[in-house]
């Protein structure tokens, strides 16, 4: 389409709007209404056929002039030219009227009655009184003066929007708009630097401003509702690196929660998978300590003057309360002491659960000497609520814990590390010359050619009570390359000693000077080596015979010589039976998803 086309359609759209009769009655309307309060009265059958003749004869010139202007323009410029063309029509005849009469009273002074002649003459001497202009209307029209459609001006508005998103869209500029200074000020303070003056920093180009976030409303849920979780936190002291951290005991360790999986290093620490969130309680609930003595006295029973010959240990018993520490952690709990002070919880007795002492665990021809007690402690805050509260603001998050046992003057329930060092391991027929050989009952204990028994000599002595007969070990760290030829039986005996399931202590002992090997502890009831037996066939078939390393006795004769004598670098054990066991509360505020789900039909 041309722009000649485009000129006739808006021409013919304005005369259709413009050239009406409703726009030519509201004209009238409006003008005849204009000179009602002008005159002060009403305009007589003459005046109104002049009035509504002028008002059709601009509105032709109007359209004729300028047929391109809306109808709004052109109705203002008819109203304009109107009201002066017919307030010049009434000022002619008011002047017309008046000389009318003068000529009158003038032509024919003399035929006038006495009294008309009077009542001239005092008009004329008379002060002529102005008329009073009428008083302005200050109420709001409530009919709208400009009767365009409504749906017309919806058209334009649309025509105006879409109009400046197209030029935003190719970055024109915006027309002249005739406030060129305004808008150069306004460009200048948009788009230019806070503290610039306009009038000498000019912008490179205009700068739209970002939005900023409170121009953007987001719904939000009115009413948030949280619910309470609980969960049950159980930490052994088992789970830690015991092979690497050797700082540690079942007594002082730490815990860390979600580990990174990228971490470097060993994990010194036993970790739990899951992290807390929003906690608002952590509650002490139990632990479960070994029963174990941890401090060996010696009392002197004989008059030869020979010590430690009725030795006896000290257990956790002993005390009246065992303090929990936590690092991490403040409690409610106050005390005399600064050990109390800094307590998280402090630990009562509550139940105990005991292994029974058997003197009848027998061997073919050898008797293996009783077995002292070993089981558990239940200690709990009895009656007490040992307790962190987060209120009103709940902790974000738990990382770490850092947890100590300790006895009522602040020192450690015991100090002695529950891991081993192992300097080497023996078959019970092969113990070496300078061992001792045929001085234990353990020694030369075969089923055939096979040993029945291992002996696990340590580098360091260790309490008696801490690695009792009964207690399950576990080894780590046996380096094949210290055993040379016969892989397959090596690595089927290493698979053994090194099992997940642990070995069972059958004796406790120590080697003394070097060549005597006794069963029993020595005078102060401290030991440094560990009897195990060795692998049977399957019980379940009725077999009593020994399950050969490598499969046949040749091999297995082969590995225990070459064993036999070997120094180990870097093996350890730990006794898995004597660890402890904390349980804990832990209660996490949470959003509750339950509030936010609607039926289908609501």
């Amino acid at each position: 389409m041309n722009r000649g086309d485009s000129l006739n359609r808006s021409d013919s759209l304005n005369r259709s709007e413009f050239l009406t009769d409703k726009n030519e009655s509201m004209l009238n309307r409006l003008v005849y209404g204009d000179f009602q309060r002008r005159t002060n009265g009403s305009l007589n059958n003459k005046e109104k056929t002049r009035l509504v003749n002028t008002v059709k004869h601009y509105m032709n010139e109007v359209y004729d002039n300028n047929p391109n202007n809306t109808t709004t323009s052109m109705n203002k410029e008819v109203l304009g030219l109107v009201v002066s063309d017919f307030s010049s029509y009434l000022r002619r005849g008011q002047v017309s009227s008046n000389s009318d009469t003068d000529v009158r009273m003038a032509e024919a002074p003399l035929t006038l009655d006495v009294g008309t002649r009077f009542a001239a003459l005092q008009n004329e001497r008379g002060e002529q009184k102005t008329l009073m202009p009428p008083a302005p209307d200050f109420r709001i029209p409530i009919e709208d003066s400009n009767d365009t459609p409504a749906l017309s001006l919806f058209e334009q508005a649309k025509k105006s929007r879409e109009a400046d998103a197209k030029r935003i869209e190719q970055g024109e500029k915006p027309k002249f708009s005739g406030t060129f200074l305004n808008d150069l000020v306004e460009e200048s303070q948009g788009s230019g630097i806070a503290n610039a003056n306009p009038t000498l920093a000019k912008p490179e180009a205009i700068r739209i401003k970002p939005a900023l976030p409170q121009d953007t409303i987001i719904p939000q849920d009115e009413i948030l509702s949280f619910k309470e979780n609980e969960y049950n936190l159980v930490i052994y002291s088992a789970d830690r690196d015991w092979y690497n951290n050797q700082r540690e005991n079942r007594y002082n360790f730490s815990v860390t929660f979600n580990p990174a999986n990228n971490g470097q290093g060993f994990k010194m620490s036993p970790s739990a998978n899951m992290r807390f969130h929003n906690i608002v309680r952590i509650e002490m609930v139990k632990a479960l300590l070994p029963a174990e003595g941890i401090d060996v006295v010696l009392a002197n029973n004989t008059s030869n003057g020979t010590i430690g010959t009725k030795p006896f240990s000290e257990t956790i018993l002993s005390y009246p309360t065992i303090i929990m520490h936590v690092d991490e952690l403040e409690s409610n709990v106050f005390g005399t002491d600064d050990q109390l002070d800094r307590a998280f919880a402090t630990l009562q007795y509550d139940a105990q659960w005991l292994g029974s002492t058997s003197s009848a665990l027998n061997f073919p021809s050898t008797t293996v000497a009783s077995v002292p007690n070993s089981g558990y402690y239940a200690m709990i805050p009895k009656f007490l609520k040992c307790q962190k509260t987060y209120y009103p603001t709940p902790l974000a998050t738990l990382t770490k814990m850092t947890i100590q046992l300790q006895r009522p003057n602040g020192s450690l329930v015991s100090e002695a590390l529950d891991t081993l060092d192992i300097s080497g391991i023996f078959a019970s027929n092969t113990l070496p010359s300078g061992f001792g050989a045929g001085t234990s009952k353990y020694a030369a204990v075969t089923d055939g050619s096979l040993s029945a028994y291992y002996i696990i000599r340590t580098k360091t002595f260790f309490n008696s009570y801490s690695f009792v007969p009964g207690d399950v070990i576990q080894v780590k760290g046996i380096n094949p390359d210290f055993i040379i030829n016969n892989n397959t039986a090596r690595d089927d005996w290493i698979g053994y000693i090194q099992r997940s399931t642990g070995l069972t202590i059958v004796q406790t002992g120590y080697l003394a000077s070097g060549v005597t090997v006794t069963d029993t502890p020595n005078n102060v009831n401290y030991c440094n080596f560990i009897v195990v037996q060795n692998r049977f066939n399957d019980p379940t078939t009725g077999s009593t015979t020994i399950q050969p390393f490598g499969g046949t006795s040749t091999l297995n004769n082969a590995l225990e010589n070459g064993i036999k004598g070997l120094s180990l670098s870097g093996a350890r054990l730990i006794n898995i039976s004597k660890q402890s066991q904390l349980t804990f509360r832990v209660i996490t505020r949470d959003m509750d998803s339950a509030t936010r789900i609607r039926a289908n039909n609501t």
